[in-house]
């Protein structure tokens, strides 16, 4: 799959398979992958997830570090959720792409950023660099630990490319900062409502880093309705 594939957004509005109807926020043609992402189309989205395939998106779920526990320095931390595609209903493959069927916390949204970020690595986050005595000196110091490759260095570019397109030219034009060229991702997640989703509670969410070049902070805004 190349950054300008085509995929046909349905004008905003599609009866998949799942006997469900799938809304983009605004309606869109054909879009390239490339403008998928900056246009933030859910449509877009799933069709890209459908061409990877279940298995496929389950396992970089899965090796971006969503589901599992992080092991920041932190009590009380969750894994979040996600279903092994095993489990999966018939309506699966259009839900999770776009976020649905899913949990997931700020520190995983960060570190899976962060991968993009750095050039393709999930590292385990810590709060604390290092640990002083009185006097300043250092007594212990925490240093970068790699868990795994996820990207190669080639993708991470790519992808910090796209995502600055976000801010540049799409849904994320509000996270501009003088001086700074910012990349990231805009979310719009439903709550949950008496067991369903509602389509009037959200949280939005951006998770953005900067500069694109040569990222050095990576940051996660949420919105709780």
């Amino acid at each position: 799959m190349g950054l300008n594939d085509k995929f046909y957004c349905e004008n905003g509005a599609w009866s998949h398979g799942g006997g469900k109807v799938l809304h983009d926020h605004t309606p869109h043609g054909w879009l390239t992958f490339r403008q998928v992402i900056e246009k933030s189309s859910n449509i877009g989205t799933v069709k890209v997830a459908m061409k990877l395939g279940g298995n496929n998106l389950y396992n970089y779920i899965k090796r971006f570090g969503f589901g599992d526990l992080t092991d920041i320095d932190m009590p009380g931390e969750v894994p979040g959720f996600i279903r092994s595609p095993s489990k999966w209903s018939g309506t699966s493959i259009y839900a999770i792409p776009m976020g649905q069927e899913v949990t997931v916390s700020s520190i995983q949204m960060a570190r899976a950023m962060s991968v993009i970020a750095n050039g393709g690595k999930l590292m385990r986050p810590r709060v604390i660099q290092a640990v002083q005595d009185k006097h300043g000196e250092i007594i212990k110091e925490f240093q970068p630990e790699t868990v795994r490759e996820v990207l190669s260095e080639e993708t991470a570019a790519a992808m910090r490319d796209i995502l600055g397109g976000v801010v540049t030219d799409g849904t994320g034009q509000y996270a501009k900062v003088e001086g700074y060229d910012v990349g990231g991702k805009t979310g719009t997640s439903q709550k949950i409502e008496n067991g369903a989703y509602s389509h009037s509670k959200f949280i939005g969410s951006f998770v953005g880093f900067a500069p694109v070049k040569d990222p050095k902070i990576v940051v996660v805004v949420m919105l709780d309705q």
